[in-house]
């Protein structure tokens, strides 16, 4: 071939290019990102919308089902599922693959923006969120000390949360636990009929009173002056002397009506670290951010806060770091490359017998990797497992080439040819060959680039490696190996000039390849005497290989178990349970796990649900719920692992009265494995007394089933509420509607937050509510009053029938329809196991008329990817006769080598039956 006579006509020029090479592909390694896995852009956006003190059903038919509208108006919409819970809205919307995000986002929040005005008022505005593994917090942080919990809240929003936000990578930086400063204006039903005010007019003026405005521009002695209103509030004392009303010629100022309070948000969440109140600082990098980097400066910045603040007593301590398990990943996998490239280097020396021949292939295994760092960095992958994972996988093939084109070498040495037309001639004659076994090398490869879902993102990373490094090696094999070939190759047997020891063994290993060839040349005379024994022979091996499969002897899992030293548990109480109580549950769940957990390395819980997005995202629902999370020592310095750990703590923790417990991960983690728990059964209907007598009853069938753990549906009774029945004929006599009533009802019972409270560069809620006193108990509530648009008080018995009930929990929906979703975890069983004996269980299960059952979850996940890949299988097939066909000019010998395909099956089998 040209190139070689070319490499091997100019070796300084070949030399010198794979140094440069090299020295480009150490560069790209020290500038590629590093992550636990590639940089998964699913084509899913989560809409989180918070409604503070909206229940339920409140939530799903006021703030869900408008966006529900907004979002089926978009382009390439595959799927919308919704979950309302209290205070928080949810939408999952997933795309088309292939979607754009970006510009999907942006047509989301135009539908979303012309859909605002059917939302509530007091609604935040939607945030879009895009899943990306990558983009999850990587710290977690605990903050406790002597101060207390206010004060803590404090240093962690005011100090630790904006400088950590500043390092480069950082996307965002959420507090939580503590008690968050709020302004609040106290008001006194007395005081208000006293002076005819109602709840409206405080907020209203209180609204309109902390107000900095623009006014305009004016010219003045030749120079032009920006006027602005100030109005803001400069104190807090400031607030008591809004001007309310006037009472002919009395002005009624807030401090008469009520009182004026710097206090604290009223508590809904509780952080426990190792079993004391602390507050927890989470950090959630930027996608495509180097995590093990964002981390370290992060610790560094913890190490200079931590420095300033040593008078205040308040220490820190990072309760999860993703970057430890990305490094130990990293570092195990990079240690299989090395030991791998160290056992091939051995087993070319075996063979080979020769150093200088050894060293010239071997040289195609550092060359072959480090030129595959650039072709990273160009197409702008990461350093992870599945990258590292194909150099892996590539390290045995890439000195194929280099081999058949050596030992060529040395025949035409061998027969006396000079070296430098040795290098020339043996290389062109394999060439050829050569070329064509890469390409049908990269013919299996390349067609994982056109996967879709899960299987095709975590398997791009490692095709494009394994393209990288095997292309390079069949540049290598054609240029580096005739070059040094040419220059340095000797035919001196290794035993000459060499000890006495040393000779012994090379006359031995002679003998024992030739004693090798001879058993082998033996054994293939026999193999063609007796062919049709050696086909049946491998028949039936094929044949015993398709039983083992047939008969499901080897399990199904969608994603291996991966050992994190992380165990997540999810504690619910009845609903409705006081926080005091559940918090008192959760102390007995952590005292259980410090007793029996001697790997623990450290401990944070929280219970309650704050009105943040996160909180529902963690699978916090309310007071009822808590999550806690445990942190093991280092695998290597434990006995047991994590699932040994879940296993021996799941029947110890269900001895808690009342508290029920579930391990596995939250929401988030779910909707980047694409939809929840292992096993999930979708319920589709629209009755609700059916969907959860069904629910029950699939829930008791996946109970009784072996390996089946925490099962649960989501269609679970909600807190006691209060549903107020509004009569539209009499709200339209006193010129009132349902908004109004709502709005005023909201106002006096749970408080309105009608502006902020500026001072310095922070910013403070400024609430309006009821005393204490007047906002408690069922007789209270119909003794409140609405003011209609005339200035009239009528109290709300006069027009809202008051009525005792009980909703759901969270209100799940597909597609714009209710469904009620069984879900459980797995415990000691495979997937596939599982869910062939869930579905014959279901098969015999009589449904209501016009239900439906709809397998989601990994299971759904798993059957669409293995339909993908078995895809891909084929067109790599049909790719390999293609360049088959075109090497040996024939269609008929290609097939030759492809019906050896199933006798690979064979060992794939029996390896994973064993």
């Amino acid at each position: 071939m040209k190139i070689a006579e070319i490499a091997v006509r100019r070796p300084v020029t070949t030399v010198m290019f794979f140094i440069g090479l090299s020295v480009i592909g150490l560069v790209s390694l020290s500038r590629l990102p590093i992550d636990a896995f590639p940089d998964i852009d699913l084509p899913t956006v989560i809409i989180a919308t918070t409604y503070g003190g909206a229940g339920p059903q409140t939530v799903e038919s006021t703030v869900t089902r408008p966006l529900e509208e907004a979002v089926s108006t978009v382009e390439n919409v595959r799927r919308v599922t919704s979950m309302s819970q209290e205070n928080i809205s949810f939408l999952t919307v997933q795309f088309e693959w292939g979607t754009d995000l970006d510009q999907a986002a942006l047509d989301l929040r135009e539908a979303m923006e012309f859909y605002r005005g059917d939302l509530p008022r007091d609604v935040t505005d939607p945030v879009i969120l895009k899943i990306n593994p990558s983009s999850i917090p990587i710290l977690f942080i605990g903050a406790f000390g002597g101060r207390n919990p206010a004060e803590l809240y404090r240093l962690a929003s005011e100090v630790f949360e904006p400088r950590l936000e500043r390092i480069e990578g950082i996307a965002a930086v959420e507090v939580w636990g503590g008690l968050e400063r709020e302004i609040q204006v106290v008001l006194d039903p007395d005081l208000l009929g006293a002076r005819s005010i109602s709840v409206g007019q405080v907020t209203d003026a209180l609204s309109a009173a902390n107000v900095n405005s623009p006014v305009g521009r004016v010219e003045r002695a030749g120079r032009e002056y920006v006027l602005r209103s100030v109005g803001e509030f400069s104190s807090v004392a400031e607030i008591e002397d809004v001007v309310v009303a006037k009472r002919g010629d009395v002005l009624v100022r807030v401090a008469d009506v009520g009182d004026v309070k710097d206090g604290f948000r009223e508590t809904s969440d509780e952080v426990r670290i190792d079993g004391h109140p602390a507050v927890m600082i989470m950090v959630q990098k930027k996608s495509g951010a180097n995590s093990v980097m964002v981390s370290r400066e992060a610790r560094e910045a913890l190490a200079r806060i931590e420095r300033e603040l040593a008078s205040q007593n308040v220490s820190t301590r990072v309760l999860m770091d993703s970057a430890t398990f990305v490094q130990t990943s990293i570092a195990s996998v990079r240690e299989v490359i090395i030991s791998g490239a160290f056992l091939a280097i051995l087993v070319l020396l075996f063979f080979l017998r020769n150093l200088r021949s050894t060293f010239i292939v071997s040289l195609a295994i550092p060359v072959a990797v480090v030129v595959s760092f650039v072709g990273m960095k160009l197409f702008g992958l990461t350093l992870n497992m599945m990258s590292l994972s194909g150099l892996a996988l590539g390290i045995g093939m890439v000195v194929d080439n280099a081999i058949v084109v050596l030992e060529n070498i040395f025949r035409h040495r061998e027969a006396g040819t000079a070296r430098r037309d040795a290098a020339v001639v043996g290389t062109s004659e394999v060439g050829t060959a050569i070329t064509a076994s890469t390409l049908t090398t990269l013919a299996v490869f390349l067609p994982l680039l056109m996967a879709e879902g899960l299987a095709g993102i975590f398997f791009k990373e490692l095709s494009l490696t394994v393209v990288f490094a095997i292309t390079s090696s069949l540049v290598v094999a054609l240029t580096l190996v005739p070059t040094l070939s040419s220059q340095i190759l000797e035919l001196r047997k290794p035993s000459e000039n060499r000890g006495a020891a040393t000779g012994r063994l090379y006359d031995v290993s002679v003998r024992a390849f030739a004693r090798m060839d001879e058993v082998y040349y033996r054994l293939i005379q026999r193999a063609l005497r007796r062919r049709w024994a050696v086909i049946a022979g491998a028949a039936a091996l094929l044949i015993m290989s398709l039983v083992v499969v047939r008969l499901r002897l080897i399990d199904v899992e969608f994603m291996p178990d991966i050992d994190q030293g992380a165990i997540e548990m999810a504690a619910e109480m009845p609903v409705g349970t006081p926080l005091e109580v559940t918090t008192e549950r959760m102390a007995m769940l952590e005292q259980i796990v410090q007793e029996n957990v001697p790997e623990l390395e450290n401990m944070s819980s929280q219970v309650g649900a704050g009105e943040e997005a996160w909180s529902a995202f963690q699978g916090l629902r309310g007071s009822h719920s808590g999550r806690l999370r445990l942190q093991l020592v280092p695998r290597r310095e434990r006995r047991r692992t994590t699932q040994e750990v879940e296993r021996e703590l799941r029947p110890l923790v269900q001895s808690i009265p009342g508290l029920e417990v579930t391990f596995g991960g939250d929401e988030f983690h779910a909707a980047i494995l694409g939809g929840g728990a292992p096993v999930a059964i979708e319920i589709r209907g629209y009755d609700l007394d059916d969907s959860r007598r069904l629910s029950r009853r699939i829930a008791e069938i996946i109970e009784d089933i072996p390996g089946t753990a925490d099962v649960r549906t989501s269609r679970e009774e909600g807190k006691p509420e209060l549903r107020l029945e509004m009569d539209r004929e009499r709200l339209g006599a006193l010129d009132l509607d349902p908004a109004t009533v709502g709005a005023a009802i909201r106002a006096k019972v749970d408080g309105v937050v009608v502006t902020q409270y500026r001072e310095g560069e922070q910013e403070y809620d400024l609430r309006v509510r009821l005393a204490e006193g007047a906002r408690d108990g069922f007789s209270d509530l119909d003794a409140i009053t609405v003011t209609t648009r005339n200035g009239v008080d009528v109290p709300l018995r006069n027009v809202v029938d008051i009525v005792e009930d009980q909703g759901p929990a969270e209100i799940e929906r597909r597609d714009q329809q209710r469904v009620v979703v069984v879900s459980a975890a797995l415990s000691g069983r495979d997937l596939g196991s599982v869910m062939r004996e869930v579905a014959a269980e279901l098969d015999t299960l009589s449904l209501p008329a016009g239900f439906s059952l709809h397998y989601g979850g990994s299971f759904e996940q798993m059957q669409e990817s293995f339909a993908n890949l078995a895809q891909v299988f084929l067109i790599a097939v049909i790719l390999v006769y293609l360049v088959m066909a075109s090497q040996f000019e024939s269609l008929l010998h290609p097939f030759l080598i492809i019906f050896t395909i199933p006798l690979a099956v064979i060992g794939v089998i029996w390896i994973l039956f064993l």
